[in-house]
């Protein structure tokens, strides 16, 4: 026969599994974000200096 204890342990276990695999799956999905920002950042930083090297052209022009 299980202890109170026991069963109290092993339902906190079955409560906290789900909790866990959902918090797994968003950290697991987390650095494709990452990953997804930095290129978008990467991006925007060559537009960005392709831009600002046509207006320094015009400039210079």
């Amino acid at each position: 026969m299980q202890s109170i204890a026991q069963i109290r342990i092993i339902k906190n276990i079955k409560s906290i599994l789900p909790f866990r695999q959902n918090a797994f799956y968003i950290f697991g999905k987390l650095p494709l974000y990452g990953l997804g920002l930095y290129y978008a950042w990467l991006e925007y930083q060559l537009m960005a200096g392709i831009t600002l090297r046509k207006w320094r052209k015009q400039w210079k022009e």
